[in-house]
């Protein structure tokens, strides 16, 4: 069980090595599954250190080698925090708290970035960043920078630059696509404004590291070059399909896409007017996040009800379910339950919930 920073775990891959995928197999009969899974209250636990009740959902979680930072994001709430936790401890000691810090902040958080060892890049439901400082120890959380107004409204995702730590990508309900650089200050670096909300966005180092990419709602793709700026798309795909919530690039050419009623398009940006393949997730009812790994060649796909780990086959290139963490009966019997999943290290998954859970899930692909 390797532990390692995950925000690079692509960063350092040869593209060349990003294999296509060639077909996708959804049984549940495939499934291998987790060999370890363990799931935490982390609402009740920060209710019980602030001696209130809170009910709140979280974000995405953010991971610098065992420690993890997730926010609440419960739009206009009064009670908003960040929260450190030690997922390790989770998996050694269910029973003990691993909360190492928490800090009240005053918005929801709809995203967390590592921007180095000691300092979290936070995107907030007001259309503000903030940067805070993490103690060595993890023991400590403290405001480190203000840039407010970065967006009109709710911040739907952020990118980081994979070639420059101080920029990135930022989307969501004012429909504009922004880069900012810390060093400059809240003035955009280049910006354009769309023609929908921004559902997702993603800043991979494939193509050289120069083309962040993006999602509407409305169900469009947009591929930009920051060499030619903002204000013309690359490529711009118009799927024709609302509730296009998520996408991922995993090649220079091959890109997934996830919609809300829990179908993904597989295109090649080579051929936009070709859907490569069209399938559901069997678990998944509705698409929020496809996070790929290249270490493992396999992929996340998280959003209503559940989340899933499919994995590349070496000899086919055929990617399969490999995992997931409720049944077929939960999950229709909580289709209002919202998860989100990132990857620990190539093979392992860290959660978090609507409901106010983390979990670990820890899987082995025999690598």
């Amino acid at each position: 069980m390797a532990s390692t920073e995950n925000k690079d775990a692509n960063a350092t891959a040869k593209p060349g090595t990003w294999r296509s995928i060639t077909n996708f197999e959804s049984s549940p009969t495939l499934s291998p599954g987790f060999t370890v899974k363990t799931d935490l209250n982390l609402k009740l636990l920060l209710s019980k250190r602030v001696q209130k009740p809170l009910d709140f959902g979280l974000c995405k979680p953010a991971i610098w080698g065992d420690f993890a930072i997730v926010g609440t994001d419960v739009a206009d709430s009064k009670h908003n925090y960040l929260i450190c936790f030690n997922w390790e401890t989770m998996v050694k000691d269910a029973r003990e708290d691993p909360t190492t810090s928490y800090l009240r902040i005053p918005e929801n958080v709809t995203g967390l970035h590592w921007i180095a060892e000691d300092v979290v890049l936070a995107s907030l439901g007001h259309g503000n960043v903030r940067l805070y400082s993490v103690s060595s120890d993890r023991k400590t959380l403290e405001l480190a920078g203000i840039f407010d107004r970065i967006h009109d409204n709710s911040i739907r995702e952020v990118a980081m630059c994979p070639t420059n730590g101080n920029q990135f990508a930022s989307g969501g309900s004012d429909k504009k696509l922004r880069v900012t650089d810390l060093t400059v200050g809240t003035e955009p670096v280049d910006s354009v404004s769309l023609n929908g909300v921004v559902g997702s966005i993603r800043w991979p180092a494939l193509n050289q590291g120069f083309c962040p990419s993006s999602t509407m709602d409305s169900g469009v793709f947009l591929l930009f070059d920051v060499r030619q700026g903002l204000k013309k798309s690359a490529l711009d795909i118009n799927l024709h399909k609302q509730e296009l919530w998520a996408h991922e690039r995993y090649t220079d050419h091959h890109l997934l896409l996830g919609f809300g009623n829990g179908e993904i398009y597989h295109l090649d940006l080579r051929k936009p007017t070709e859907i490569l393949h069209a399938f559901n997730d069997p678990y998944v009812e509705g698409v929020g996040n496809i996070e790929y790994n290249s270490a493992s060649s396999s992929f996340t796909v998280s959003g209503l009800s559940d989340f899933t780990v499919w994995k590349q086959q070496a000899k086919t290139d055929v990617a399969r379910v490999w995992s997931h963490s409720v049944s077929g009966a939960d999950i229709f019997n909580k289709p209002t339950i919202s998860m989100t999943a990132t990857y620990i290290n190539p093979t392992d998954i860290l959660t978090a919930s609507s409901t106010g859970h983390v979990g670990v899930f820890l899987q082995d692909f025999g690598m």
